[in-house]
């Protein structure tokens, strides 16, 4: 719904349907963009993607994400270079699903760009200009491990930090083991 705060006015600005149900608890992506046109995260097609809305109208301008993985929040938008910074599950093949990357894409939907190549569950953090990112991964198996990354491409400019887990082991601690199983379907 949209609020005109001069006069009170509630209309309807867009309206999400889906078949079985549209997941509105994973927190909405709707982000303003100076140009105009909103930012809009949306499982209308089963799973969480980035779409390009009119707010006047509701009408969808343009899809920028598709795919079966699904987008998990919006880092950045870079409207003067045209792309939006954004994590995702599910993407990368043979990956565990549940692994959280950091990716770029042209706000036309161009350019899909992998930007934590890793198979690890990253986090990252932009700098306030928008030219590096800091990211902090791991998995169940391997201790932390952070980096300083340029946003253009993911490439490492530095290495950060590496966890010394020596005297964990040390103590005869053993990591989980992950494994797969079938489900009912």
């Amino acid at each position: 719904r949209a609020i005109e705060p001069a006069t009170g006015e509630v209309r309807i600005a867009l309206v999400e349907e889906g078949d079985p149900i549209v997941d509105t608890s994973r927190g909405s992506i709707l982000r303003e963009l100076e140009a105009g046109p909103v930012l809009w995260g949306s499982e209308r097609d089963g799973y969480n993607h980035l779409y390009l809305v009119d707010p006047a109208s509701g009408v969808v301008m343009r899809r920028i994400t598709e795919g079966s993985w699904v987008v998990n929040g919006v880092e950045r938008i870079d409207e003067e270079r045209g792309r939006v910074y954004f994590t995702a599950r599910g993407r990368e093949p043979g990956r565990d699903p549940y692994l959280l990357h950091a990716y770029s894409v042209g706000l036309d939907g161009s350019g899909l760009t992998l930007l934590t190549p890793e198979a690890a569950d990253h986090d990252v953090s932009f700098s306030s200009d928008g030219a590096y990112f800091v990211d902090s991964y791991a998995t169940v198996t391997q201790p932390p491990v952070s980096v300083l990354r340029r946003s253009s491409d993911g490439s490492v400019v530095v290495p950060l930090e590496e966890a010394d887990v020596s005297r964990l082991m040390a103590t005869g601690w053993r990591a989980p083991e992950p494994f797969q199983a079938k489900a009912r379907d």
